[in-house]
């Protein structure tokens, strides 16, 4: 399972803010390259659902 944190947190009444954790950055710590590919993968998906949302 990988680190896909979204947060999501009202900062005022007309402002939601929206907040990804990149795969990427949180699996940099953890030298497996095949794992690496997946947290890419994963993030770019990711990527695709906050830009959609933003």
């Amino acid at each position: 399972m990988l680190p896909c944190n979204v947060i999501l947190y009202e900062a005022n009444e007309q402002t939601t803010t929206v907040a990804v954790v990149k795969p990427s950055a949180a699996m940099s710590m953890i030298e497996n390259k095949a794992l690496e590919a997946v947290a890419h993968t994963v993030e770019n998906s990711l990527q695709r659902v906050f830009d959609d949302v933003s």
